[in-house]
């Protein structure tokens, strides 16, 4: 009697254990799909601000264009996130905050030329991190929810940076090695092939 006391005490013990190890698991996942949603809100945030600075200060054309894409997609984006956040009582942040913040700041101090090189500067590596971090999301998120947002956003995303990097190849020399370079055809930026003379007689 007591053996059999005793083993189903320990089974019960032992189902306790696993039940909290799965539910201390489930916590840890939950909060790591949280912590996504909050980044990405302080993302989406950054890119509509730091786009509409650069409506007001770009010198370049393209660069207007460029940052008025970014304001129309991340607003849109941005309202699907706060729909996806409400629903898990998640609250994104309303202001920008940390490095976005002093981001913000620094342009606002630019204009011309050299506003154009740093917004675009930024563009680049802000959407390189934004495509691993939504990567990470759409194949590791816990929450289906979560996982099919990410997947759904990353490639506008993965867009994004291909004309980042494309605008900021075709503001010309002088501009940071972010810039992928510019391999085919005439487009923007490219150097002009070299006429070549007969020789003189």
């Amino acid at each position: 009697m007591k053996t059999a006391k005793a083993c189903r005490v320990a089974a019960t013990l032992a189902l306790a254990v696993f039940a909290l190890a799965l539910s201390t698991g489930a916590a840890a996942d939950d909060a790591s799909d949280r912590e996504f949603l909050v980044h990405a809100g302080q993302l989406g945030l950054a890119e509509v601000e730091l786009g509409r600075i650069a409506e007001g200060r770009a010198a370049s054309a393209r660069v207007k264009r460029f940052a008025g894409r970014m304001v129309r997609d991340h607003a849109k984006s941005n309202e699907e996130l706060r729909s996806l956040a409400g629903g898990k009582g998640v609250e994104l942040p309303s202001t920008l905050a940390g490095q976005h913040r002093a981001n913000a700041e620094k342009l606002g101090r630019l204009s011309g030329a050299e506003f154009d090189r740093h917004y675009m500067e930024h563009m680049v590596t802000d959407h390189r991190k934004a495509v691993a971090e939504f990567e990470k999301a759409a194949r590791d998120a816990r929450d289906s929810r979560v996982k099919a947002f990410a997947s759904k956003t990353l490639p506008h995303l993965r867009e994004h940076l291909k004309m980042a990097q494309a605008t900021m190849q075709g503001l010309g020399p002088g501009n940071s090695a972010t810039a992928t370079p510019n391999t085919g055809g005439s487009g923007s930026g490219s150097t002009p092939p070299t006429e070549t003379r007969p020789p003189t007689k």
